[in-house]
């Protein structure tokens, strides 16, 4: 699990802090962007979706004992001051972005044999299969449900433990270049492609341009 205090949080992200009334000793233990399941300590990461917007839970994850909260510059501007107080911040460009080099500072303190899955279809089950083989003798970290893209990869990479052995994770596409950054932070050693099919091509326009932004 993740653990890394305000002082790491500035240096990884390029952030500025806000709130830091017990200095840079401030330590954040796991990583949460929904404040329904935040747990006391966790780094709440506000991230503004398609229908939700983490910026808006804020005041919610503090009073569950978040222990730092990210939150972007732009949506800084459009909050109330009550919602800005009670517990330490940092303050980024791009909370996503944020989120993966985080995921990828915590990534970089473990080596370990990495299985990455990618395709068109199948993916889950391959991801499925190859961690219930391996599990019969190793200690296994594989993506959490389906948890495929910029934000699922780092979600589960923050479960990384000192025991763990092997890390399997599921990659996605649904816009080009995605596979390069997930590659990026999870540092995989080995890949299977289960196939390569006229999926997912509302970004990608072709089959071909599909197929050279997997490989």
């Amino acid at each position: 699990m993740l653990s890394i205090s305000l002082n790491e949080l500035v240096k990884v992200t390029g952030g500025e802090v806000l709130n830091n009334d017990k200095g840079n000793q401030t330590i954040a233990r796991g990583v949460s962007i929904d404040s329904r399941t935040i747990k006391k300590g966790n780094l709440f990461v506000a991230i503004s979706g398609e229908r939700f917007d983490g910026h808006q839970f804020i005041s919610e994850a503090a009073e569950k004992g978040a222990g730092v909260v990210i939150i972007s510059q732009e949506k800084r501007k459009q909050m109330k001051k009550k919602e800005l107080e009670g517990v330490p911040m940092v303050l980024v460009e791009d909370t996503k972005k944020a989120l993966r080099k985080i995921a990828s500072w915590h990534r970089n303190r473990f080596e370990l044999p990495t299985v990455a899955v990618t395709g068109t279809n199948g993916k889950t089950t391959t991801k499925d299969m190859i961690a219930g083989v391996l599990s019969s003798k190793f200690k296994v970290l594989k993506s959490i449900k389906s948890y495929n893209n910029l934000i699922g990869v780092p979600l589960t990479l923050f479960e990384l433990e000192k025991d763990t052995q092997v890390l399997i994770l599921e990659l996605g596409m649904s816009e080009l270049g995605e596979i390069g950054i997930l590659t990026k932070i999870a540092k995989p050693n080995i890949g299977v492609i289960t196939n390569i099919g006229p999926a997912h091509l509302e970004s990608m326009q072709s089959l071909e341009s599909l197929s050279f932004w997997t490989t």
